[in-house]
């Protein structure tokens, strides 16, 4: 039987990357970082150390870390993710953080669209117990999983609907919108990635050179915004300027983009008169 700190050491040589090894013993182990340390000389039980072995070929074989451990960690929260919801993203914080200052601390109506694993919208929860967050989502597999994470967060006041984008929500009308919709162009040369290749194609691709979905949703998101209502969506770096100009036909004013941690234009923002 092989030690925990021996069964570490072997992944990190084999995956190059210690954090990622750490991050997958923890999640095979169902044990903390502290504790694997504490127990390093321990000897791992068979099933553990078979299950966090076929982890770690599945991950060098190119898999997603995500979906290999069915964990992942977005803003404040530890989440499950499936093949079916697309894996949340360290840029998509960029979104939470426009949308938390867009309602600027009032109480809010907010419509996560496309909500997925339910990152943006278990975020906003979480941030703001007293705005009403509603997600949607067209694929009932993805609201499963955003469900199952809204009780595994203790975040059990948001309200999921299924429909494709506004088709669940009838006449309802919000103070704020949300959407991190698919934005990849068909013919982008990123959908060779390993992982992109692992997600699910409607929460990534979209027609129009990925502007379909963000036209869709732009133009239709002042039919269910309460006046002076804001929208924030996530979309391509070199999508900025016909983002803008979609908001601005649409009749939003005080457009602006956020840059994400990497310094692209990520999020588009902005207020109806």
């Amino acid at each position: 039987m092989s030690s925990y700190g021996a069964l570490l050491r072997q992944a990190e040589t084999r995956l190059n990357n210690a954090m990622q090894a750490r991050r997958l013993l923890e999640d095979a182990a169902g044990r903390s970082a502290g504790w694997l340390m504490a127990h390093a000389e321990d000897a791992a039980p068979d099933d553990i150390a078979q299950r966090f072995s076929d982890w770690v070929q599945r991950v060098e074989w190119g898999e997603p870390e995500a979906y290999v451990s069915g964990v992942t960690h977005f803003w404040k929260l530890r989440l499950r993710v499936t093949p079916d919801v697309l894996i949340p993203r360290p840029d998509t914080e960029t979104l939470v953080e426009q949308a938390l200052a867009l309602g600027d601390g009032r109480p809010q109506r907010v419509l996560d669209l496309g909500t997925g694993s339910g990152a943006i919208a278990l975020s906003l929860a979480m941030e703001r117990p007293t705005w009403q967050i509603v997600g949607t989502d067209v694929s009932e597999a993805a609201l499963d999983v955003a469900r199952r994470n809204a009780l595994d967060c203790a975040l059990s006041g948001v309200r999921w609907y299924s429909g494709d984008w506004f088709q669940a929500l009838d006449a309802m009308h919000f103070d704020g919108i949300v959407s991190n919709p698919p934005y990849v162009d068909a013919a982008d040369p990123a959908l060779a990635a390993d992982v992109l290749k692992y997600e699910p194609p409607g929460a990534v691709i979209a027609a129009d050179q990925g502007l379909a979905d963000l036209r869709s949703i732009i133009q239709r998101a002042p039919d269910h915004l309460n006046p002076h209502g804001w929208l924030a969506v996530e979309h391509g770096y070199q999508q900025a300027g016909a983002v803008r100009a979609l908001f601005e036909a649409a009749g939003f004013g005080d457009v602006t983009c956020q840059r994400d941690l990497g310094g692209h234009p990520r999020v588009t923002s902005g207020c109806l008169a």
